[in-house]
């Protein structure tokens, strides 16, 4: 009986150690406009997303990457979910040739990029534009936001 005791604590720190190894492999997610479907798994560059909608409903975990295709646009406003860490920031970039993706929220949106109560993310090479007829009292292409979080660390933008 206590040999089975061992045996069975063996296998479940085992299963712990494994599933500590599945959360911290990195994720790496594609979007195409032109070519993506938001049914695809957006894994690869082969099956990208097509919508900031999937992007926007994706919680990004630790080292996750997300690639937009160059020379693409989306209407909207992307809305960043999870943080990095400071050993694994998330990391936003685009892939491909031609001019960099371009998210543009039509002034519907008070901005184009909201970092909300995030932390930890790197976001470079992307269009943001927020221009349109309508009307909003403010309207950004990016806006970091700490809404009763504390200390925001680390949101790194650049080639914006």
């Amino acid at each position: 009986m206590k040999n089975l005791y061992v045996l069975i604590v063996i296998t479940v720190l085992n299963s712990c150690s494994n599933m500590q190894d599945v959360r911290d492999e990195k994720r790496t997610f594609y979007v195409d406009a032109t070519n993506g479907k938001d049914t695809n798994s957006g894994q690869s560059p082969e099956t990208p997303w097509a919508s900031l909608d999937q992007v926007n409903k994706t919680v990004f975990k630790p080292g996750d990457e997300l690639f937009f295709k160059s020379g693409t646009s989306y209407k909207g406003q992307l809305v960043l979910k999870g943080s990095g860490t400071s050993e694994r920031p998330i990391s936003i970039n685009n892939y491909g040739e031609g001019a960099k993706p371009r998210i543009d929220a039509e002034g519907k949106f008070q901005e184009a990029l909201l970092l909300k109560n995030v932390e930890f993310w790197n976001v470079q090479n992307l269009e943001l534009t927020n221009y349109g007829p309508y009307r909003e009292e403010n309207r950004w292409g990016v806006r970091v936001l700490a809404e009763d979080f504390g200390e925001m660390k680390h949101i790194r933008l650049q080639y914006l």
